[in-house]
């Protein structure tokens, strides 16, 4: 795909990060916190980038409702290292791999 894209062949290329479910007093006003960035055009001529973040927006009539209204946080996080098949048995993860992580 890189080498297709390096020779100048016009591409779109969309990504979404899902940071956080936002949940509302009523579902008509549940959203998500997330990143977007959308590129296109040969060599990636432009592109365009949109961002959520922010507690839920209810409407005033909402607001005196008797649920709970906030958001839940998604993170990515490392897990623990995995020995390939070959690896596995007959070499030790390495420290700075089985202690390796995403902050």
């Amino acid at each position: 795909m890189f080498a297709t894209l390096a020779s100048g062949a016009p591409a779109c290329v969309c990504v979404t990060l899902l940071d956080g479910l936002v949940l509302a007093r009523s579902a008509m006003h549940h959203s998500m916190n997330y990143r977007f960035v959308v590129i296109f055009g040969a060599g990636v001529d432009e592109a365009s980038a949109k961002v959520r973040a922010g507690p839920p927006i209810d409407a005033d009539a909402d607001l005196d409702l008797p649920v709970w209204a906030g958001v839940l946080p998604l993170r990515d996080a490392a897990g623990p290292a995995e020995s390939d098949a070959i690896a596995a048995g007959k070499h030790e993860i390495p420290a700075h791999v089985a202690t390796w992580f995403r902050g």
